[in-house]
């Protein structure tokens, strides 16, 4: 049996995997940018198996870590990384 979570594997990555073993992946959207030219806040949103959540960060790629973070807790799916 594989393990269920690699220590190295990001929200997202463990996401997408859990989207392939259940036939239903992950659709991220932009939803908005904020702020500052200098300093931006993103807002992503996620939906996977009638699950719809958001992240926000300083980056897109921060704000899709945090909404695959946020879909993870809801879908009560383990992504303890460390």
């Amino acid at each position: 049996l594989l393990p269920r979570v690699v220590p190295w594997k990001t929200p997202i990555q463990v996401l997408y995997e859990h989207g392939v073993v259940t036939g239903d992946l992950p659709v991220f959207v932009m939803e908005k940018t904020e702020g500052e030219a200098h300093q931006p806040s993103f807002v992503f949103s996620v939906t996977i198996g009638g699950v719809t959540c958001t992240g926000q960060g300083p980056s897109k790629k921060v704000a899709k870590q945090q909404a695959a973070e946020a879909a993870l807790k809801a879908l009560n799916i383990d992504s303890e990384s460390g």
